[in-house]
């Protein structure tokens, strides 16, 4: 019987991890990047920021001590599934979320219940003028927020600045509006990938119409990039409804925020609408413009067939081992053999073309 534990799919091969029991962690990725815990600590008066690369002592201990203000986690490095095993114990979270939260298969879900709050789903942003996609998990429950990211670089920088710098109302509101920030930041990232994909697009329309041809590579990350797109923000905006029909939570008490989170999303999911309908038609333009210039050569090459028809045959009644064939003891025999083809050859020609063949 397999064990309930670990398992970094890299360093097994996989039937190995087959039929394995519920809530065994699992990492398929290939992403490898080193864990960092960052953790933050805040209140309207304090802020106190500090990072770990184990779960030593010192970090088990900072866990445990008792303390009133928020707190937020961000873990980097989800391929280190013993330690995000270790994470998950500490702060008592089910092996079946963090079976989810290793999960690198760009499906986004979300959990609901009376003592946490449980999304799991897709960060993408443009970094370098190039379009990045990572899996990221978001686990609430009291006034903890701990995030789990496949790799380093993220969207939250603004959020940490404002958390250090006290500016806005982060340090003075509730776990629930922090909450929402980071969400939002997430959204916000989605409306600029959308911005850059919506110039990509128009940059290949303009490309169709002067006739040039497009690039498939291109079409078919924009495609993949829009439904990775889709599966995340169809989600979140089912979350962000759920949360604000539960009476007496305090994300009901930021009611106005997660509100209009939720018109950004659906805003967002209408944008994304837009673009695969875009993308779909200049994917369906490309597959044409390839039929046609399929078509086109052979078209040219059946030309080309049709006209060597008669000349071969030509060929071969001329090159029969008859004694007595009328011609050949003429001197420009050769001559006028080759004159006929040339004509054959032109008049199939301008049949062809006067048929609109080509």
């Amino acid at each position: 019987m397999t064990n309930k534990k670990s398992i970094d799919l890299s360093k097994v091969s996989v039937n190995k991890v087959i039929n394995l029991i519920p809530g065994t962690l699992v990492y398929k990725g290939g992403k490898k990047d080193q864990l960092k815990i960052e953790k933050i600590e805040y209140s309207e008066e304090i802020y106190k920021q500090k990072t770990y690369t184990t779960l030593d002592d010192e970090f088990i201990n900072d866990i445990k001590s008792i303390s009133k203000n928020i707190r937020w986690i961000n873990v980097t490095g989800i391929n280190h599934v013993e330690e995000i095993s270790g994470i998950g114990h500490l702060f008592n979270i089910d092996r079946m979320l963090l079976e989810e939260v290793v999960d690198v298969s760009k499906h986004s879900t979300y959990k609901i219940s009376e003592d946490f709050v449980f999304n799991h789903l897709q960060m993408i942003y443009v970094k370098d003028g190039i379009i990045v996609n990572e899996t990221i998990s978001i686990y609430m429950f009291e006034d903890t927020i701990i995030t789990f990211q496949e790799r380093s670089g993220d969207v939250f920088e603004a959020i940490r600045n404002r958390l250090k710098n006290n500016e806005g109302q982060l340090r003075g509101k509730n776990s629930s509006y922090a909450y929402f920030s980071i969400l939002d930041a997430i959204v916000d990232h989605y409306i600029n990938v959308l911005e850059k994909m919506k110039n990509s697009i128009e940059k290949m329309e303009l490309k169709l119409m002067e006739d040039q041809v497009l690039d498939n590579k291109e079409l078919h990350i924009l495609r993949k990039h829009i439904l990775v797109l889709s599966l995340s923000t169809t989600p979140m905006e089912k979350l962000v409804q759920e949360l604000l029909l539960i009476e007496g939570s305090s994300f009901v008490q930021q009611k106005l925020y997660f509100e209009s989170l939720s018109q950004h999303l659906k805003l967002t999911m209408h944008e994304i609408s837009i673009l695969k309908e875009s993308v779909d038609s200049l994917y369906e333009n490309y597959m044409m413009t390839n039929a046609n210039d399929m078509n086109q050569v052979m078209t040219i090459l059946t030309i080309f067939s049709a006209i060597f028809i008669p000349l071969s045959f030509a060929t071969g009644v001329f090159g029969m081992n008859f004694s007595v064939i009328p011609g050949l003891s003429n001197p420009l025999a050769f001559i006028y053999f080759l004159v006929g083809c040339g004509a054959t050859a032109v008049m199939m020609l301008l049949v062809f073309k006067l048929k609109k063949w080509f």
